[in-house]
């Protein structure tokens, strides 16, 4: 699990850009998580943009953890939520 948590942290910092890093740190990892609607009015974005930055966040991290040798990572979307509870 830990390495798991590792690779997708290096992810995160190496893959994304500022916008999409913003947008997953914000809905998946800071303690008091936003939803998009929030985190695009608190980013005085329009909510649309903020989706998009999200959706395009996890397809670039999916491609980069796609051979990451690590069998716990099956679901992006679970793997976030399980680092944001941690």
């Amino acid at each position: 699990y830990s390495r798991a948590v590792e690779v997708v942290d290096k992810a995160i910092n190496e893959v994304l850009s500022d916008n999409q890093r913003t947008v997953i740190m914000r809905k998946y990892v800071d303690r008091n998580r936003s939803t998009l609607a929030e985190i695009a009015a608190q980013l005085d974005k329009d909510e649309r943009t903020v989706r998009r930055w999200h959706t395009d966040a996890i397809d670039e991290l999916t491609r980069a953890l796609k051979f990451a040798d690590i069998p716990e990572i099956i679901n992006l979307d679970e793997v976030l939520i399980k680092i944001a509870k941690s």
